[in-house]
């Protein structure tokens, strides 16, 4: 009798490579928050952020930023936009290309606040908290143009908006993805991306392409995502955290951070322990208001 063996478990093929984007100007120093608040906090510390280019589109990242990453151990690999320069959300489409097996992709302008357990999102092809409210539909945007475009079903309501609660087609936040195979779901969510783009018929498609055509790459993988709750991607800039912290912050805007003493204690740690942080933060006005708050507690 042949006895088959499951392959081994391996660092490669058990804990997901988080992903997430960076380039010159305001987003690094976001992505530079982000990347030490997952060195603290995600044990596998597998980390990558796509470098975008042109150059002469995205500038290239400071010197500081750079040696931070690489103190991190952030893999840094560039990356860039195929869907139009002028749509940066489009940054995120293919940020997952060539990473296979488990991934997880993150908005930059998110922070870890305590340690993750990954398993959560192990038993499904997919995972995705649903969109606080169906902007798409609400700014004039036809669920049924996008699925005709692929000779589809109109999924029926089946979830409720984290925020709104209203019952929604399947339509999730881009801030936490969680996929089996980044690359398989980049390729399909470009290709969705593109179509839907060019369709005259689908009106309000930006900002929310990305959003509009994730469930519909999910759809062509034939995956079936799973739901998570709100404490993997906090609205931070439309809630407060009274009932206790979640593990992402999703907080758009350093004047939130600046409002929030939760944000502000995780972001002064950070600095603690990442002195690279306030040089970088420094770079950029918006983040002023945090450091002096910051500056006034020493």
């Amino acid at each position: 009798m042949t006895s088959t063996r499951m392959p081994p478990l391996t660092p490669e093929n058990t804990y997901p490579t988080i992903v997430f984007v960076t380039h010159g100007g305001p987003l690094e120093a976001k992505s530079a928050l982000l990347a030490a608040s997952l060195a603290e906090h995600y044990l596998p510390a597998k980390m990558l952020t796509r470098l975008m280019e042109p150059f002469d589109v995205f500038d290239k990242i400071s010197e500081e930023t750079a040696q931070l990453f690489d103190e991190l151990g952030v893999e840094q690999r560039f990356g860039k936009n195929e869907i139009s320069i002028e749509y940066k959300h489009g940054n995120k489409i293919t940020s997952m290309r060539g990473v296979t097996g488990p991934t997880i992709f993150l908005d930059s302008d998110m922070l870890l606040m305590c340690p993750f357990s990954w398993h959560h999102t192990f038993n499904a092809d997919a995972s995705a908290k649903p969109a606080d409210l169906d902007t798409f539909r609400h700014g004039g945007g036809s669920w049924t143009e996008v699925w005709k475009l692929f000779g589809r079903k109109v999924p029926p309501k089946t979830y409720v908006a984290s925020l709104s609660g209203e019952k929604i087609r399947p339509y999730f936040n881009a801030g936490f993805i969680y996929a089996r195979d980044g690359d398989a779901l980049s390729e399909a969510w470009l290709d969705a991306s593109r179509r839907i783009d060019a369709a005259p018929k689908v009106i309000n498609k930006r900002p929310w392409l990305d959003q509009i055509a994730l469930p519909v790459a999910f759809s062509l993988l034939d995956w079936q995502p799973r739901e998570l709750d709100v404490s993997f991607n906090f609205p931070n800039h439309l809630a407060g955290m009274e009932h206790g912290l979640p593990y992402f912050a999703h907080y758009h805007w350093p004047r939130i951070v600046a409002a929030n003493p939760s944000l502000m204690h995780r972001t002064r740690s950070l600095i603690t322990k990442y002195p690279l942080l306030k040089p970088i933060l420094g770079k950029y006005d918006e983040w002023d208001e945090v450091l002096s708050k910051l500056d006034e507690r020493e």
